[in-house]
């Protein structure tokens, strides 16, 4: 992974993406590092990622302590939802109607550590 920043959603803040479209990955977005504190909201709706993996979200490492929702997100490859490469530590990941060209319809984590209390 080469492209993006942390991004860091802080308390009680709010991030909320649709409609989104990549020719390649990270249909909403291609961040290093995504964090996203307790009381925050983070939503991606109808995002694509057309020829390769992370409909939604393609990130090297995921740290979420509140709920990760994903609807209607389509990878042409790998994660249609969420693409991790490292580290994922997620509370929840609340994906809807996510769909993937290969596998990992809702989160492919290839090569990472992953601690998800529940999808």
């Amino acid at each position: 992974l080469h492209h993006g920043g942390a991004l860091v959603v802080g308390n009680l803040s709010e991030v909320q993406a649709t409609d989104c479209f990549a020719q390649d990955s990270g249909g909403a977005m291609v961040v290093d590092q995504l964090i996203v504190a307790e009381s925050a909201i983070f939503a991606v709706t109808g995002a694509l990622a057309r020829d390769i993996h992370g409909g939604a979200v393609m990130a090297r490492t995921v740290e979420a302590n509140a709920t990760l929702t994903l609807e209607d997100c389509e990878a042409g490859k790998y994660g249609g939802g969420l693409y991790v490469t490292e580290l994922c530590e997620a509370v929840h990941i609340a994906a809807t109607n996510c769909t993937s060209g290969r596998s990992g319809a809702a989160v492919a984590a290839v090569g990472a550590n992953v601690s998800i209390g529940s999808i």
